[in-house]
């Protein structure tokens, strides 16, 4: 049976262009790899063809793998070079740290990896080190990070300060941003914008067969409208996404009266991602069928991206300023190309020069035509680390020296898609900086940021929005029960005032219907808990410091049975044949655990694991009850739940819920995943209200 995966790939930009993955009934790890290549000759041939493809996701899955069966330093540093190229800095930096003493170039890596964690006096000595043990010669692939490391540490830009104003960044909320990337932010109007957003908005990557279908994660574009307080307030798909909903696209702009809108389009052509740049023009029945720009723009098997529209006063033409790695470019660099009116194309395509151009590469350009500025980003004339946003004076081919911005702007990470309104005092700009949205890779994907050069008066908005609202609001709330409800239930309602970020108990009530209303200040928020003897807790927040006299929308609140059966938390993972957990489950039992046993304080609760049939059955009995335990201790120990509320047991494989073999006695991968699994189940406390 053949596996590939599908995986979040990097191209034509510093964060990802196209965020692909594939859905199947089991999330990858090592073992899974290990059970279809068992050999450590396979492991690596398999992961140096990931490897060399760009398939750097997958090349970790086989080198960990690797690792796992035959560790060796080779191997070692060859999966930190893997983590490099996905984003995981401080795991690649701890590999580097051990292999410093293994091969010389280890030091340079080690540099960059501690530069794009802003970590600047450790990587000027490890880079010191590299120039000595290595006499100034590198190795053509190493050539590029070397000029890297060498400008960052050079121009020293991490320790100047700028005399100018210090313009205030806001990561925009959840509505725009979400686990995967997000790109191509500008301005519409003073209140609207549009924007890139990958969606579904899945973060995981799985192994999939070739003949199964799956949903995979495309990126898409969408629209905007900020409200009064600055917040984003709704988002909606822009029309051109229902033209294929399995294309996607990147960078776009539009022209200036917006009449043509410039895009990129991209499609995987054998092993690889071929991105070109389309036109759409607007008509009277809607947008015009995409159409791919004529001339020497786009070029089969090269990509061609991320437009910006700019005006040549003197040729009195567009000019259309892309990123592209087409023959003569080092990696990705800057072209521009003119519009011919007597051809009805944008013709000759050139560079940007030098000035633009580097050894490394160049992304996301974005022309302010108003002051002839190019924006651009790039990871090859130094700044702070990673890709930095530089700006230049000019046109064509003609410019003044680039200049990386400031902080906070730039940071250590991968900064990109700068863009700024025409009254130039806001805009937006792409940063994978630690993004609160990722949850398991902090640095894999970009999030949208926008930035004021004249800093909003946060407490003035508010203090305006407060004295424009009533004093009290009459919140409509209805309580919808699983399975019903019985006066007989007595079910309980507390409400909560809430006050940096603490619960401050305001009153409790016992309901006797369903549909009622609360009174509430306008300008505070509140929490709300509703409970029964028969139904779990169930909490709503309602928040009036941003509530508008129009609204007056029903607050719903939806009680669940108690469960008489055990649930199935899933996602809860362990290291390989270890009771270890790791981060993400960790995640998942604050986020689906942890609540439950703060809201259900009087219910007692057991921790079930259980594995699949591989191995002896004695042994799995044994790591199944470490598993369990191990649940328990972190919520009791870490987050101070009372003991005598948790009980844990381990069962092995005794009872599984899926097959663990095939009818024909071959291996069921899929009902062994379904088998690999931790319950939460109710054991006692069952009333939780007494009737008054």
């Amino acid at each position: 049976m053949v596996f590939r995966a599908e995986y979040i790939k990097r191209l034509c930009i510093g964060s990802c262009l196209l965020a692909i993955v594939s859905i199947a009934s089991a999330q990858v790890k090592p073992d899974d790899i290990l059970f279809y290549s068992k050999s450590a000759s396979a492991l690596k041939s398999k992961g140096n063809k990931a490897f060399s493809d760009g398939d750097f996701l997958l090349a970790q899955l086989y080198y960990e793998a690797l690792n796992q069966k035959k560790p060796t330093e080779k191997y070692q540093l060859q999966l930190a070079k893997t983590y490099l190229k996905n984003k995981l800095y401080a795991p690649a930096e701890n590999i580097f740290q051990k292999l410093i003493a293994y091969d010389k170039t280890t030091a340079l890596y080690l540099a960059y990896t501690q530069i794009t964690q802003g970590k600047y006096t450790e990587a000027k000595k490890n880079f010191e080190a590299f120039r000595k043990s290595s006499k100034g010669k590198t190795e053509v692939d190493e050539e590029p990070l070397y000029k890297s490391v060498q400008t960052i540490l050079k121009t020293g830009a991490y320790n100047k300060k700028d005399s100018s104003i210090t313009p205030k960044i806001v990561r925009l909320n959840t509505k725009v941003n979400g686990k995967l990337s997000e790109f191509t932010p500008f301005y519409l109007t003073d209140t609207s914008f549009f924007f890139g957003k990958t969606t579904p908005d899945e973060a995981a990557f799985f192994l999939k067969t070739d003949t199964s279908q799956s949903n995979i994660p495309v990126r898409k574009y969408f629209t905007g409208q900020i409200g009064e307080n600055g917040e984003v307030e709704r988002i909606s798909p822009w029309s051109i996404n229902n033209n294929d909903s399995s294309l996607n696209y990147g960078g776009a702009c539009f022209n200036g009266d917006k009449s043509v809108f410039y895009f990129t389009q991209c499609e995987r052509k054998f092993n690889a991602l071929e991105c070109h740049i389309y036109q759409t023009k607007k008509t009277t029945a809607g947008w015009s069928k995409p159409a791919l720009l004529e001339g020497k723009i786009n070029t089969n098997g090269y990509s061609s991206a991320q437009p910006s529209l700019g005006y040549d006063i003197d040729k009195k033409a567009d000019v259309l300023y892309f990123s592209s790695n087409m023959p003569g470019a080092k990696g990705f660099d800057i072209y521009y190309a003119i519009y011919d009116k007597s051809r009805r194309q944008f013709a000759t395509v050139s560079k940007c020069g030098p000035k633009v151009n580097s050894a490394g590469d160049e992304y996301t350009p974005f022309y302010s035509i108003k002051d002839s500025l190019l924006y651009f980003s790039s990871n090859g004339k130094g700044g702070l680390g990673g890709q930095d946003i530089f700006k230049t004076k000019g046109k064509l081919n003609v410019w003044t020296d680039a200049e990386a911005l400031p902080k906070p702007i730039n940071s250590a990470a991968d900064d990109d898609y700068f863009s700024i309104n025409n009254t130039r005092e806001k805009g937006f700009f792409a940063s994978n900086r630690s993004s609160e949205s990722s949850t398991t890779i902090k640095t894999c994907c970009d999030d949208i940021y926008a930035f004021y050069l004249h800093p909003v008066d946060e407490q003035k908005i508010k203090d305006s929005i407060a004295a424009s609202l009533p004093k009290d609001v009459l919140v409509p709330l209805k309580i919808m029960f699983e399975n019903g409800f019985t006066t007989n239930d007595s079910a309980k309602l507390t409400v909560y005032e809430m006050k940096n970020g603490n619960r401050i108990p305001l009153y409790t009530t016992f309901i006797s219907s369903t549909d009622t209303g609360l009174r509430f200040t306008a300008d505070k928020q509140y929490k709300i808990s509703v409970t029964s003897k028969h139904h779990l807790t169930e909490t709503t927040d309602i928040n009036l410091e941003k509530w508008k006299p129009s609204t007056t929308d029903t607050q719903f609140v939806t009680p669940k049975l108690i469960p008489r059966k055990p649930i199935i938390i899933p996602g809860i993972n362990y290291e390989f044949d270890s009771s270890r957990l790791i981060p993400e489950s960790i995640r998942k039992i604050d986020e689906y655990i942890y609540p439950l046993l703060v809201e259900n304080p009087t219910l007692t609760f057991q921790l079930n694991s259980h594995t699949d049939s591989k191995g002896d059955a004695n042994y799995n009995q044994k790591l199944s009850e470490q598993r369990a335990k191990k649940v328990v201790e972190y919520l009791t120990q870490v987050k101070d739940i009372a003991p005598e509320r948790l009980k844990y047991k381990g069962y092995g494989e005794s009872k599984p819920i899926a097959p663990n073999t095939l009818p024909n006695g071959d291996d069921y991968p899929e009902g062994r995943a379904q088998n690999r699994r931790t319950e939460f189940e109710v054991i006692g406390g069952i009333e939780q209200i007494q009737n008054k």
